[in-house]
């Protein structure tokens, strides 16, 4: 057996867990934790079955279908819920960026080795976008925050990478540092850029965030608290500066500019759809988070 072979199934399963974690449907198991298994399931009758085989294991029965005619039933479509829409918002965002990527020539040899740089740099942010997105949606959203900040510089560190010719350059550039380079092309990115970097540097205020008394007016620490809107924000945030900051650094081999005027006018459209997207997406889910919580 060759090595490729037999390391094959492991990346499957790698990318098969990455796929349930980005859309998972979740219930509580009879005695202690939980059963998750991929929302894609949700129309079918595995849910059902899965919530038989565990009522039937907490209880020691021997029959599934007994088990899934006393303890489960069909679930009814409901409506759309706060987390639906985040899901969308968050597929909406990585399928704006892979439709630029895949849009995307092929580098020839003597081509700029700042904007091969900056690709690679991009290409690597997906696994950090999918890392944050599974934090938010789990609410743990100051390690979500984190995440997001780091992978805003990194796009940052890609456009001021583009223009340098040497690895030696390259390596004096404070990813940082090249926020400022990021608000020239994207204005309005400082102010994301602040917010995400008080929550990685976060003091008392936003430890005293997730400090609740409970009835007995003892604290306690809420480690993950749900915050769909602000979440889903900051990921289509991303997504649009990612696309953008491809594009200006790829333009010589961009097939369609979705962000960016043309290849000879490198800047940012205003009226560019994924932003109306975007907004959209964002009044959804606050509009049913603030339903949620008056209900």
């Amino acid at each position: 057996m060759s090595d490729s072979f037999a390391a094959s199934p492991i990346r499957n399963l790698h990318e098969d867990v990455l796929s349930t974690l980005e859309a998972f449907d979740a219930f509580a198991a009879p005695i202690a934790g939980a059963v998750l298994y991929s929302s894609r399931w949700r129309a079918t009758s595995l849910p059902r079955n899965l919530r038989a085989a565990s009522a039937a294991s907490a209880l020691g029965l021997t029959s599934l279908d007994d088990a899934r005619r006393r303890y489960t039933h069909n679930d009814e479509e409901d409506e759309p819920t706060a987390t639906d829409r985040y899901l969308q918002a968050y597929f909406a965002a990585r399928r704006h960026m892979k439709e630029t990527l895949s849009d995307l020539g092929n580098f020839e040899e003597g081509d700029n080795y700042g904007a091969f740089a900056a690709a690679v740099a991009l290409q690597r942010l997906d696994s950090g976008f999918r890392a944050a997105h599974i934090l938010y949606r789990l609410g743990l959203n100051i390690e979500g925050d984190t995440i997001s900040r780091q992978i805003l510089e990194q796009i940052a560190w890609a456009l001021e990478a583009s223009r340098l010719g040497t690895s030696e350059e390259m390596e004096k550039v404070s990813a940082s540092y090249s926020i400022s380079a990021l608000k020239k092309l994207i204005p309005g990115i400082g102010p994301l850029y602040g917010a995400l970097s008080e929550i990685a540097h976060a003091g008392l205020e936003q430890h005293g965030q997730h400090v609740e008394l409970d009835p007995d007016d003892r604290g306690r620490i809420v480690v993950a608290r749900s915050r769909l809107a602000t979440s889903a924000l900051i990921l289509l945030r991303l997504a649009d500066a990612w696309v953008a900051v491809c594009e200006y650094t790829q333009r010589d081999i961009v097939g369609t500019f979705r962000a960016l005027a043309s290849r000879d006018d490198l800047r940012l459209l205003q009226a560019r759809p994924f932003l109306a997207e975007s907004q959209r997406f964002v009044q959804q889910i606050a509009k049913l988070e603030t339903e949620a919580r008056a209900s």
